[in-house]
């Protein structure tokens, strides 16, 4: 069985030393990563002994980045009432999928692309065909 932390306990673990969160009710050490973290160490220190599941959807994490995350995974968060947060799946990729799944990308109307009509230019093309094939015309007859 997987180690189990409640949120106090990751709580502690908050400072760049020693550095723990919380992401799709997984707990990850990521002492030994902040240093190494594309998007700066800032962004791990400031969520340190937090949940940083909603932080990790937002930013849109490659698969690459996904698997590594997995690499650092301690244990599992614990609820009040001593339930484990376990998604119902172990393949990561799949319990990332459904956690990163958010209504804030449904807020949009698709728009047809306006058509814009030059005449002008559909004049001059068809004149200088015009004029090209007249003097093709008076040169070879």
């Amino acid at each position: 069985m997987a180690n189990v932390y409640t949120r106090d306990e990751v709580a502690r673990h908050n400072k760049e030393e020693d550095l723990w969160l919380v992401m799709h009710g997984g707990v990850y050490d990521l002492t030994d990563f902040v240093k190494k973290h594309p998007g700066g160490e800032e962004v791990l220190i400031n969520l340190a002994g937090q949940d940083g599941t909603v932080c990790f959807n937002d930013i849109g994490h490659s698969g690459e980045a996904i698997f590594l995350k997995e690499t650092f995974k301690i244990g599992e968060i614990v609820n009040d009432n001593n339930a484990t947060t376990t998604s119902s799946t172990s393949d990561p990729i799949q319990a990332t999928a459904k956690a990163t799944i958010t209504t804030d990308d449904d807020n949009w109307e698709y728009q047809e692309v306006k058509e814009e009509k030059n005449r002008t230019l559909s004049f001059a093309v068809a004149a200088g065909v015009l004029i090209y094939a007249i003097l093709l015309y008076y040169y070879f007859f």
